[in-house]
């Protein structure tokens, strides 16, 4: 059941939306606290894009704070890919 909860919860908020890239941030953080990488890159990526594209200081925020988490698992391919992405943008 709590798997329907971030799929609606996405669906409702507009692709535009500033919340769109924090509440993905928290979701990917979530993940991987949880240890599910490639998820937590995943929604990493789309809320680096969503705050890149609305351009939210805070989401922005939220996503560097989620390459920290991932310091354990900085030789991991996803990793090294997302970390290639924020310098992409200068985040």
């Amino acid at each position: 059941m709590s798997n329907y909860l971030p799929n609606a919860t996405l669906e409702a908020e507009p692709a535009g939306s500033k919340q769109r890239s924090v509440f993905l941030a928290d979701l990917a953080s979530t993940h991987l606290h949880q240890g599910e990488l490639d998820q937590g890159c995943e929604l990493g990526t789309e809320a680096l894009e969503a705050a890149v594209q609305s351009g939210y200081a805070t989401g922005l925020q939220r996503v560097r704070e989620l390459r920290g988490m991932m310091t354990r698992w900085s030789s991991a391919p996803v990793v090294k890919q997302f970390t290639e992405q924020l310098a992409q943008v200068g985040a």
